[in-house]
């Protein structure tokens, strides 16, 4: 569910480690809902994604994803209600996730895990035009906030190898105004570039 790993940080296998506690932005960087991102969405399986994606994204901040992959032959629908805002720090524009429902959906380990408490996710946004490209963070990440002496808040292991590693799963408490001083120095490679790490779309057109 490489999706929901991109865009909540939950519902996801083995795309990170790394989870928060709190919100990514501050009252003063947050901005509504881009108006160009407003409407339908779909990614095609493509390098490690294999499902189908399609987002239906509100002006509301209100963020329905539904992925659909075959398993053993079968279709397989994944669906899920997702809370998100936006916000910019200096040229970039970013989007804080949190999960809100899954209603039709089989709790697996690393989900039920992770529903403990709320998470947010992380992921920078591009778009222009018709394609809107979302790219997470890195493992990298929580390695380059201990090195900024914002270590994680408390680790805890869920028996779930496609959620952690040897040290288990890390939370982090960062404010929105310590997270808008990381992302403006925060050298750009954090947010990763491989297939694993970077999710592009397009814009469904409706006739």
């Amino acid at each position: 569910m490489l999706l929901m790993c991109a865009f909540a940080a939950v519902a996801m296998t083995g795309c990170s480690r790394t989870y928060f506690a709190k919100p990514f932005y501050t009252g003063k960087n947050k901005i509504d809902v881009p108006a160009q991102l407003v409407g339908q969405w779909y990614a095609e399986p493509q390098g490690g994604l294999d499902e189908a994606v399609n987002l239906q994204i509100d002006k509301d901040g209100t963020v329905l994803v539904r992925e659909t992959r075959k398993v053993d032959g079968r279709e397989q629908v994944q669906t899920a209600k997702l809370a998100v805002q936006f916000f910019r720090v200096g040229d970039g524009v970013y989007v804080d996730a949190i999960l809100k429902e899954m209603p039709d959906s089989r709790l697996e380990k690393s989900i039920a895990a992770l529903m403990l408490f709320p998470v947010h996710a992380l992921a920078k946004v591009e778009f222009h035009g018709d394609t809107l490209q979302l790219r997470y963070p890195s493992p990298d990440l929580g390695k380059a906030l201990k090195d900024r002496k914002l270590p994680p808040v408390m680790t805890f292991t869920t028996f779930d190898e496609e959620i952690e590693d040897e040290d288990g799963v890390a939370v982090f408490t960062a404010t929105g105004e310590a997270w808008e001083d990381v992302l403006q120095n925060m050298p750009a490679t954090v947010f990763g570039d491989s297939d694993k790490e970077v999710v592009a779309f397009k814009r469904v057109v409706v006739k």
